[in-house]
């Protein structure tokens, strides 16, 4: 009796749980991955969303590439969506291309600039709630790839 009290004690109100840590320096920012978890209110036990991996802040070179990888389950299958610097990344372009796998997503940005440096965002969701993972991309303008430095 008590377990099930808990479990419906649970399932009743929305969770949220957001473990981050954000350090502004002037115009330095670090962020580390962040995942927030929102249980809905209808969703029986056996529905279920959890984010396996938060996404890892990258630091890539301008001209280069960076992959997000979002890893994430959860009964019924998740849908994933894509975030950069706060707007919704639609569908596929030359710029970057959007992937589902069985574990997940993935996200490929494409000849980076120093306009693509901030936050991206990986949000899963079902009938069971949403989980979202944010990381940091930050460009390097001084890292050379290593195909120039060999040469």
């Amino acid at each position: 009796m008590y377990r099930q009290f808990i479990g419906h004690f649970v399932w009743i109100f929305t969770t949220i749980i957001i473990m981050s840590a954000v350090l502004v320096e002037g115009q330095n920012m670090s962020v580390t991955s962040t995942v927030q978890s929102v249980t809905s209110l209808s969703s029986p036990s056996s529905q279920y969303i959890r984010m396996d991996q938060p996404l890892n802040n990258i630091t890539a070179f301008i001209g280069g590439r960076a992959q997000f990888h979002c890893k994430a389950s959860g009964n019924p299958q998740p849908e994933f969506s894509w975030n950069k610097n706060n707007q919704l990344l639609i569908q596929s372009t030359g710029s970057f291309v959007i992937k589902e796998y069985d574990w997940g997503s993935r996200l490929t940005l494409k000849n980076i600039d120093i306009i693509d440096e901030g936050t991206i965002q990986c949000t899963a969701r079902n009938d069971a709630g949403i989980e979202k993972s944010v990381a940091l991309l930050s460009v390097d303008p001084n890292i050379v790839p290593e195909e120039e430095v060999s040469r």
